[in-house]
């Protein structure tokens, strides 16, 4: 993406105007920052996650600016970047509420949930993203793209442990709209998860998962039927 640097100032314009972010907030980091210098690491991950989004998706005709608004899906991956960072840099609980209160923002304006705990690799898309939801111990790897209604979610409903119960994804994984991902489970690199799918098992590299009238295909093997579930 040409002129990086006009795209920056309306990146953290946007940060700044509709997340309620301060730069003179008292919030300390371990590595000594100031909380601008945040804001910058965070535009930096977020102009790639921009390209990636310009690229893949044709609605945007090559143009950044219909993302960067505050109701575009882009919104919540940009949130994201910033409150991860102030959940994992912060020398104190303060940066952990912020990092909430920014990721509570970003569901109000773009209706996707993004928890600052999670680990989102470079280069994400969240296209549409209305209704997404993305738990705290939810691994996702780099240049992957997820539409909207997608659950990376635990199996259970109430009572679920403390320790990792949301999927980890591989590299270039792209999971369609309202597909639910359930427990500490494994996605392998390159995996497309159709609409409405159902995961709860491990899925192999290369696999295709379809929806609950499809197939589970790795390569031209038949593997599975296209429902991957078992008893919750």
């Amino acid at each position: 993406m040409e002129h990086h640097e006009p795209i920056r100032r309306q990146i953290t314009q946007l940060i700044y105007r509709h997340l309620g972010l301060d730069p003179a907030m008292p919030v300390s980091f371990t590595d000594g920052r100031a909380l601008f210098d945040l804001v910058d690491t965070a535009c930096d991950q977020a102009i790639e996650d921009l390209e990636a989004y310009v690229a893949g998706d044709p609605a945007l005709m090559g143009e950044a600016r219909y993302a960067l608004i505050p109701n575009s899906p882009f919104m919540a991956t940009l949130s994201y970047r910033l409150s991860h960072r102030l959940w994992t840099g912060g020398t104190d609980l303060r940066a952990r509420q912020l990092a909430v209160e920014i990721s509570h923002r970003a569901r109000v304006l773009t209706g996707a949930e993004i928890h600052p705990a999670a680990r989102i690799g470079r280069r994400f898309v969240l296209d549409h993203g209305t209704n997404t939801v993305i738990g705290a111990t939810t691994e996702i790897g780099d240049s992957c793209y997820i539409l909207n209604g997608v659950i990376l979610g635990a199996r259970g409903i109430s009572g679920n442990s403390a320790g990792k119960r949301h999927p980890s994804i591989g590299d270039r994984v792209q999971i369609g709209a309202f597909a639910r991902i359930l427990g500490n489970v494994r996605i392998g690199d390159d995996v497309f998860i159709g609409p409405l799918a159902c995961v709860t098992r491990d899925v192999p590299a290369g696999a295709r998962i379809c929806g609950p009238k499809g197939s589970h295909h790795a390569g031209s093997g038949l593997l599975h039927r296209g429902l991957i579930a078992d008893a919750v």
